[in-house]
């Protein structure tokens, strides 16, 4: 993985990906032309799939070149907006953007390029978020107003940056909600709101991964503020089945994976990791992408790499 540090085993994860995604399209349909919930994907190999383009974005931002860089992202941004996965596009654009800080010194020229990506990127996220409405068959006019409850102020800044400041608050308010209702109810459901699981297992919630966890428990779903807004930062899972207990233990948890991982990882791909680790956590503000199996894949490709030196011989 990277052996000599010259960033090109990117293109490999990149080439395998997108073969992957091309017959996942053929067989299951295209996302962006048949909607994503008649699109069929193909169960693991879908998985894997995405986490290669994802490892391909970041062995190519940490240690390839620009032109490497700025390939892999744009690969990335079209699949992803072929998948309607905003998800995808805006977690490897970061991981782009960390890569870059952590190794370039800002002139005012990096700086507008940036600025200017960071805006397309924003324009973009928004057009696929009411693309994939209309797709989805529940599409309204002015559906984004009418699911986020807008007022006159909202509805003037338009569509796109709707998007965003939605995606930016209501992570916070369902997290408020999540930690009202436990202090109030307990496991009991708040019948008031769009209640979720109410009760569930903390380990099977909030510390294994999905691709695991699913084989034993159905999803624990939050409680919400508004039904369609169903963000709630990477704690509120956890603030719901044990408080604000659950969120300490989480925490610690989290701290315990980045000094394992980050011991067990080789050298050469020891940046990469605390890049990667970077992006993970700096999306704990939206969701808790560290049990999602698709990210999650991607920290055991990192640290399978560090086992698999230390198993050799000499």
């Amino acid at each position: 993985m990277d052996k000599s540090n010259d960033g090109s085993s990117w293109k490999i994860f990149m080439i395998v990906s997108a073969v992957g995604f091309a017959i996942e399209f053929a067989v299951g349909g295209m996302p962006i032309l048949v909607g994503r919930e008649n699109a069929v994907t193909i169960p693991m190999f879908h998985v894997m799939f995405y986490s290669f383009i994802i490892m391909a974005v970041l062995m190519a931002s940490v240690y390839g070149r620009k032109r490497d860089m700025v390939f892999s992202l744009t690969c990335a941004i079209v699949i992803s907006a072929l998948m309607l996965s905003r998800q995808m596009m805006i977690v490897s654009f970061i991981i782009a953007v960390i890569a870059i800080a952590s190794k370039t010194r800002f002139t005012r020229k990096n700086k507008l390029c940036l600025l200017a990506s960071f805006v397309a990127v924003i324009f973009a996220f928004g057009i696929i978020g009411n693309l994939r409405q209309q797709l989805s068959g529940d599409y309204i006019k002015d559906y984004i107003y009418a699911v986020g409850g807008a007022n006159a102020d909202g509805m003037r800044i338009g569509d796109t940056m709707y998007w965003i400041w939605l995606y930016i608050a209501s992570p916070v308010y369902n997290l408020i909600q999540n930690i009202d209702s436990y202090y109030q109810y307990g496991s009991r459901c708040n019948m008031s709101i769009a209640y979720g699981t109410c009760d569930g297992s903390y380990l099977l919630s909030v510390i294994i991964p999905d691709t695991i966890s699913k084989y034993f428990s159905e999803t624990f779903e939050i409680d919400m503020v508004m039904k369609h807004l169903n963000a709630g930062t990477a704690f509120s899972a956890s603030t719901r089945i044990l408080g604000l207990t659950g969120i300490f233990i989480q925490i610690i948890f989290q701290l315990i994976l980045y000094i394992v991982g980050i011991s067990l990882t080789t050298k050469r791909n020891r940046r990469a990791f605390v890049i990667y680790f970077s992006v993970l956590s700096f999306f704990m503000i939206f969701d808790n992408l560290f049990i999602k199996g698709e990210f999650f894949f991607v920290l055991i490709m990192l640290i399978f790499s560090g086992l698999l030196d230390c198993a050799k011989p000499g």
